[in-house]
């Protein structure tokens, strides 16, 4: 699961250790910032991505260049959408021409992008979340906690809408366009 919320014109990307839930040591795996599913692209202004579904498509992703350094919805959908396509069929993971079989998060300082299973783009205006059934419970507690800072709202928001589904939220990873380097939040007291 990928949460991306928009503060103060700043996008912030998180993630928390659920996502690995299928491997065998999922804490050694999810401390280390090559596994995650969340990245940045240093070298580009700042442009950081994520990808909810298949560890395999994260992996490719990972490592594919970036043609642009800029991120809007023409270099999305024109460039990077069958760039992905191309890359994931090469790789033999594109079981369907028409679908990609991911959920893909995009953002610079500017603009922000999720690209559905059909790879269609959508601008993400405030905030995204791959649970979709996470929404409201999300929705509501962004809208509540204005006034904290934007890691704290983060965990706040997972932090409820894990706990009324009754799954623990931390440990939490967090990057952003302001800072790539990956954040790790254990506890409400590494806040």
């Amino acid at each position: 699961m990928i949460l991306a919320i928009k503060f103060d014109g700043v996008f912030y990307f998180a993630t928390n250790h659920l996502s690995y839930s299928n491997k065998e040591n999922i804490y050694n795996y999810f401390f280390n910032p090559e596994n995650l599913n969340i990245w940045a692209y240093p070298n580009q202004n700042n442009i950081v991505m994520g990808n909810a579904y298949q560890s395999r498509g994260t992996d490719i992703l990972r490592y594919i260049e970036l043609p642009f350094n800029e991120v809007n919805e023409k270099n999305v959908s024109e460039i990077l959408v069958p760039l992905v396509k191309k890359t994931y069929e090469e790789n033999q993971i594109l079981y369907n021409k028409d679908h990609i079989d991911d959920n893909i998060f995009i953002a610079d300082k500017i603009n922000a992008y999720a690209i559905g299973f059909s790879g269609k783009v959508h601008p993400i205006q405030n905030f995204y979340c791959t649970r979709r059934d996470y929404d409201i419970f999300i929705a509501t507690d962004l809208l509540l906690t204005k006034h904290l800072p934007p890691v704290e709202r983060i965990v706040s928001a997972l932090e409820n809408a894990f706990f009324l589904n009754g799954f623990p939220v931390f440990p939490l990873a967090i990057i952003s366009t302001d800072n790539p380097t990956v954040r790790y939040i254990n506890s409400m007291e590494d806040l």
